[in-house]
C-alpha cells in the first residue's frame, strides 16, 4: 500500500520557511518600525486512554524578542494581536 497525498500543501504549513520569509520582510523595512516581536510555537496531541475517553496533551513555547520584550509588553501585543476585529 502507498500514500499518495491529494492535495498540494500551501505555504504557511512550512513553518520554517514562513518564518524565513517574515524575517526578510521585516529587514527589507515592510513593515515600518518594529519593537516588538512575539512567536509562540505549539503542538496538541490526543490519544485515547482505552475507556473510551480522549487524553489531550500541549505542548507551548513562547519567544519575545526586540528592544522592548518585556514579559508586559509581549503579552499585550499577543492579546491585542487576538483580540482584532
Amino acid at each position: 500500500m502507498s500514500v499518495v497525498q491529494l492535495h498540494a500543501g500551501y505555504a504557511a504549513q512550512d513553518i520554517v520557511r514562513t518564518l524565513r520569509l517574515i524575517a526578510d520582510e521585516i529587514e527589507a523595512g515592510e513593515y515600518g518600525v518594529i519593537t516588538t516581536v512575539a512567536i509562540c510555537l505549539g503542538h496538541t496531541e490526543e490519544k485515547p486512554n482505552g475507556e473510551g475517553e480522549r487524553i489531550m496533551k500541549d505542548t507551548y513555547e513562547l519567544f519575545g524578542v526586540g528592544p522592548r520584550c518585556d514579559i508586559f509588553t509581549v503579552r499585550g501585543l499577543l492579546l491585542t494581536c487576538a483580540t482584532k476585529p
